[in-house]
């Protein structure tokens, strides 16, 4: 399988948000504490190499701001990961460069010794298996580089490339298997959560899946309620294997009208929530429209009389979500009962029925 980002966010959303959060809001000020202790060990010694002097306050700089973001964010931000590590790896082969340059590749080698099999890990841990596995392969490479160019000018003794060009390349292979086991148990996870949030008639999501969403959502939401109009009749007329088509063919015509991050959730018997993140009231309005259409055209093909009643409510982050379910179930049953006055009056056969 093909390493994208997305199955990486995807992977680790599996792995837990709260795991992650607590090792942001508790990794980011030790690793800044540690690197600031470097920092001093350095000001002792008169910062000989400048790139240390400049590359580890700035380190530091990113791990203080990035931990006040995890601490004022619920949701931990896997940009933050990348971008200390890109500078992580940066600061390294720089003052790796900068050493061999002074002439102090030798005195500091044991200490990139250390610094480098982290890096390969936490390349590992925060861009996946595959796509890890390329960008340790190229810091290996590279900092291999600068140590053999220490060695062919008598800078660095060769007895000192050896550890360093077998037991890394070790030490990547090691750190990448261990990803790719955990990989490959998150994969399992994910198929396992994936199947048990699943209605296995419709295919849309599950009250138990669309509950654990309503849970995890980090953003301004519409729901929308949904409730199948004479299905009843449709059962009680045309057979349960016919209300079963109904259903299937509905959330079949619904999902082909909603926007790619938009949810469909069976939320019971011919009950539908659709859970659409960032929209506006027009936004809702339109879809409620579209999945108006939807549900006609549905019943126009089947030729069974089909009509939705369809309830929005607003919510966000730090609203309690089944108060936003209850709003959204009042304003669908208000919009049913709108329209059994309207049939009522129009034809004088009760709603949900039809004249035979």
């Amino acid at each position: 399988m093909k390493f994208r980002f997305g199955l990486h966010e995807e992977l680790v959303a599996a792995d837990g948000i709260r795991p992650r959060r607590v090792a942001h809001r508790l990794g980011f000020p030790i690793l800044a504490l540690f690197l600031t202790w470097l920092w001093l060990q350095e000001a002792l010694l008169g910062f000989p190499n400048l790139a240390h002097f400049i590359g580890l306050p700035i380190l530091v700089g990113q791990l203080v701001l990035f931990t006040l973001h995890a601490w004022l964010n619920k949701a931990p931000a896997l940009w933050c990961e990348r971008l200390a590590l890109a500078t992580a790896v940066a600061y390294v082969l720089i003052a790796m460069t900068v050493s061999l340059g002074i002439g102090r590749l030798d005195v500091e080698l044991a200490s990139y010794a250390a610094y480098l099999p982290l890096l390969y890990g936490a390349t590992v841990l925060t861009l996946g298996p595959y796509l890890g596995l390329r960008i340790s392969a190229l810091i290996y490479v590279a900092s291999l580089a600068i140590v053999l160019v220490g060695g062919a000018i008598e800078q660095v003794p060769w007895a000192n490339v050896t550890p360093l060009a077998l037991g890394h390349l070790l030490l990547v292979g090691v750190a990448v298997s261990i990803a790719m086991t955990y990989k490959e148990h998150l994969i399992h996870r994910l198929r396992l959560q994936r199947e048990a949030h699943l209605d296995p008639l419709t295919l849309a999501t599950n009250r138990r899946g669309g509950v654990h969403h309503l849970d995890r959502i980090r953003t301004p939401y519409a729901l929308l309620m949904l409730d199948l109009d004479a299905f009843k009749h449709i059962n009680d007329h045309h057979g349960h294997a016919t209300g079963d088509i109904v259903l299937v063919r509905c959330a079949q015509a619904f999902r082909q009208v909603l926007r790619p991050g938009d949810l469909l959730v069976r939320w019971g018997g011919d009950e539908f929530v659709i859970l659409t993140e960032m929209a506006s009231r027009e936004d809702v309005d339109h879809l409620a429209d579209r999945i108006r259409q939807a549900a006609r055209r549905v019943g126009d093909d089947l030729d069974v009389p089909l009509d939705v009643s369809i309830g929005t409510a607003f919510g966000t982050p730090d609203r309690v979500w089944q108060h936003v379910i209850s709003e959204a179930d009042a304003a669908m049953y208000e919009s049913k009962e709108r329209q059994r006055r309207a049939q009522q009056t129009r034809t004088g056969i009760p709603f949900g029925e039809v004249a035979t």
